[in-house]
């Protein structure tokens, strides 16, 4: 299952709320991946009025302190305890190659993130539910 792969806990999201705001569903018709969710974290910006983001950011980042650092000793240094992976994306030619579809579409009121620790009943495409039986 999907999910299984995304270690998104209630009580990390219940300190996130911020997030929700930024969160977006899903979808990926034109490489009919949009019931494959891969395990990427990707990060944009957008101008106002373009559909392509100005950059994009497709890495194995979590949004932790482990994966960006935190600053120690007076912000005199940077602690980073996991290394990652990622690529940044600038030009037009490789934003046209988006690992989702555009427009985004956002979380719309009511809308919560996936967390691994919740009970999901409705079962998926295959059949499952969460956690597995």
């Amino acid at each position: 299952m999907a999910g299984g792969a995304l270690p998104y806990q209630r009580n990390t999201a219940a300190r996130q709320p911020y997030l929700l705001e930024r969160m977006h569903k899903w979808r990926c018709e034109r490489f009919g991946r949009t019931r494959a969710m891969p395990h990427i974290k990707s990060y944009s910006a957008f101008s106002d009025g373009r559909c392509l983001p100005s950059w994009l950011l497709i890495t194995s980042a979590n949004l932790s302190k482990a994966a960006w650092g935190e600053l120690q000793k007076k912000e005199s240094q940077l602690a980073i305890r996991s290394y990652e992976l990622g690529v940044l994306l600038t030009d037009e030619d490789s934003l046209q190659l988006l690992p989702y579809d555009m427009p985004l579409t956002k979380f719309e009121p009511g809308d919560q993130p996936w967390v691994c620790d919740d009970t999901y009943t409705k079962p998926d495409i295959h059949g499952a539910t969460w956690p597995p039986d």
